[in-house]
């Protein structure tokens, strides 16, 4: 009876991935992912400035992406659903659209401050060390 159970089971779960009706989970590394959302200096969550796109690749410890203006990369330490960013190194180029370096030094230093991460559906979630979420991604294609 439980063989039968298990085999239904089983076969019912395989019919939904078949069907696309549960897709594969996205996974943090090798993952190209847009910032939606930050915490600003006020302690309040933001959109980013529009007609700006921020951007991070977590990939075998190295985070690189554009902080907007900035080319950026760096390190990290992952372990199971916690998450250590390590110095940034980043290209030094102005910008001039008003907010633009002011956004992009906030995410740095959040980027920064990271402890958690989350994974729900496309959305990448990161938290500080206090749990408070600071930077809100969604997968990009």
């Amino acid at each position: 009876m439980i063989k039968r159970t298990l085999f239904s089971l089983i076969s019912c779960i395989s019919l939904l991935i078949g069907a696309g009706c549960i897709g594969q989970l996205t996974s943090l590394e090798d993952t190209m992912w847009t910032l939606d959302s930050y915490r600003n200096a006020s302690g309040v969550m933001t959109d980013v400035v529009p007609d700006s796109e921020i951007t991070a690749r977590f990939s075998e410890n190295e985070v690189e992406g554009n902080g907007g203006c900035n080319h950026y990369f760096g390190e990290y330490d992952l372990h199971e659903n916690t998450i250590a960013v390590n110095t940034l190194a980043m290209t030094e180029m102005y910008c001039m659209t008003p907010g633009i370096m002011e956004q992009e030094s906030v995410y740095f230093s959040l980027l920064q401050s990271v402890a958690y991460y989350e994974i729900e559906g496309t959305i990448l979630t990161l938290k500080n060390a206090d749990g408070v979420v600071v930077l809100v991604f969604t997968e990009t294609s």
